[in-house]
């Protein structure tokens, strides 16, 4: 109750207030845990079973934007012979929040059966470490909620933390401070 997730949507609320862009730009909001987001017009959350497929469809299709946006980036750049960024072609920011993240890395089964091959937590995790380290040159980004800063066993691992460019701790306990 610290107030994570009013300041998250107070941002993306001026994110949303911008209106797309040509280029696919989106805000997608994830809530596993089925809470007060999840009664919002285009949240992902889980579906009549209590699975997580609405979700890691979701990450998978936000990931997919990141390469789409990366070419046009790309191909524009080759045009012209420099290097474009994605704010001088008119391209508006993406981002992902993921809010409860714990949770949601809890839903996945750590292991995929045979009919549903990507439905685990190494798909997952792939996903947003794709996302992490690749989407901010495309404009895309993702927002973690995670309750403790300092959790890595099912939280946030340690290669996520150190590659995300900015944390914003709240209530911070007294080591995290």
């Amino acid at each position: 109750r610290s107030g994570k997730t009013t300041s998250i949507a107070c941002l993306l609320i001026q994110v949303l207030l911008m209106g797309r862009d040509k280029y696919g730009s989106e805000v997608m909001i994830v809530d596993p845990k089925s809470a007060e987001l999840s009664r919002l017009p285009h949240v992902f959350t889980l579906d009549e079973n209590g699975e997580a497929t609405l979700i890691l469809d979701a990450v998978k299709k936000f990931a997919a934007s990141i390469t789409e946006r990366q070419r046009i980036l790309n191909d524009q750049s080759q045009q012209c012979g420099d290097a474009v960024k994605w704010w001088d072609t008119g391209m508006k920011p993406s981002y992902l929040f993921i809010d409860e993240y714990v949770a949601l890395r809890s839903l996945l089964p750590k292991k995929a059966d045979k009919d549903r091959p990507d439905y685990c937590l190494a798909t997952f995790d792939a996903l947003v470490k794709r996302i992490v380290t690749m989407g901010a040159s495309s404009g895309s980004f993702i927002i973690i909620s995670i309750a403790e800063a300092s959790v890595e066993e099912g939280g946030l691992p340690a290669m996520l933390r150190s590659a995300m460019g900015t944390k914003i701790l709240f209530k911070p306990t007294l080591p995290e401070a």
